[in-house]
């Protein structure tokens, strides 16, 4: 990202151009603790960009929609960073089919070779990982299930209590007594790691006076079509993964491609839950931004919450021109 940064500015935009996009940028409610900080003015003279993972894997996903309208499609640079793009969504996919192994390796191949003739620097020791991560998805399934992104947060919370402690004195005792202490409070409560069905603030609806229930009500359940009143909520927590009107969920894939619906309510009876949602019109992928190009109908619909096809909530984002677009977490 650095090769690229050092390329494009100033020749096709400014850093403060970009910084005040960035600042500007709404990346959803879900993503806000991985905000992407703002480029400092000497990055030219460091080695990399000063961000956690979390926060460059943020910057890599949207960095097509920030600024991707000022650079030209015919920039290698570019090209370079949406043959990076395909490769982040293959490997952390979470799903995928044995015929993607071979398109992975003709990606990690041609990586290489434009990483090499574009930015005129060595291959890192780390890229050479990318060739035996075919092997492991050959053996193993997808690459993702391999990742240690969730040991790294684990280390987090034991090294809180390092930090809070003013004592130095068998700092380890401190850590591992604070850990055991936490997990024997667990396991006496019965608390599961993630709530199976949290509900946030909710109120009795009537469905007739819904908006647009006549849009929907065919495809009600049967466990909420039968009454007349249901809980609506604000939003809820299934199995740790939070979802609220505004949200894009992936509906169903088509033959036309994937099927996107905002999120407009979601309604709880027992531990059913249903989410009403307004389709979205999908224009096509947009190969230059790396992004679905989206616009709203006037079509509603409702699903199960166990029966859309990726559980993992979206959020739509606009460019400078006002123009919806929605950027997957993985390939689909």
């Amino acid at each position: 990202m650095l090769h690229l940064l050092n390329h494009c500015i100033p020749r096709y935009f400014s850093l403060d151009d970009l910084n005040y996009r960035i600042g500007v940028f709404d990346l959803g409610r879900g993503e806000l603790s991985n905000r992407i900080p703002l480029v400092p003015s000497n990055y030219a003279s460091k080695d990399k960009l000063k961000m956690s993972g979390s926060e460059m894997l943020s910057f890599c996903r949207f960095l097509g929609v920030l600024i991707g309208d000022r650079v030209p499609g015919h920039s290698n640079h570019w090209k370079l960073y949406l043959n990076l793009c395909e490769l982040l969504d293959l490997c952390l996919s979470k799903r995928l089919s044995r015929k993607r192994n071979v398109t992975f390796k003709v990606l990690v191949q041609e990586f290489y070779s434009m990483y090499v003739s574009v930015t005129g620097d060595n291959l890192k020791p780390k890229m050479y990982f990318l060739l035996h991560y075919s092997t492991v998805f050959e053996n193993c399934g997808p690459v993702d299930h391999m990742s240690t992104r969730r040991f790294a947060s684990k280390h987090r919370t034991l090294t809180i209590p390092a930090h809070s402690t003013m004592s130095r004195k068998q700092i380890a005792y401190t850590c591992a007594l604070r850990h055991q202490l936490v997990q024997s409070f667990r396991f006496l409560s019965r608390e599961p790691l993630a709530p199976r069905l949290e509900m946030g603030p909710s109120e009795l609806v009537l469905l007739s006076e819904f908006d647009n229930f006549d849009s929907f009500k065919n495809s009600l359940p049967a466990c909420i079509f039968m009454d007349k009143f249901t809980l609506s909520c604000d939003w809820v927590n299934i199995s740790g993964t939070v979802y609220k009107p505004g949200m894009v969920l992936v509906i169903n894939v088509s033959e036309n491609g994937l099927v996107f619906g905002e999120l407009q309510a979601i309604f709880v009876k027992d531990s059913n839950v249903v989410f009403v949602y307004r389709y979205f019109v999908t224009a096509g992928f947009n190969e230059h931004i790396h992004a679905y190009a989206i616009s709203s109908s006037s079509k509603w619909g409702c699903k199960p919450a166990k029966d859309i096809f990726d559980h993992l909530p979206l959020y739509p984002h606009e460019d400078i021109s006002g123009d919806k677009y929605v950027v997957l977490r993985y390939c689909l």
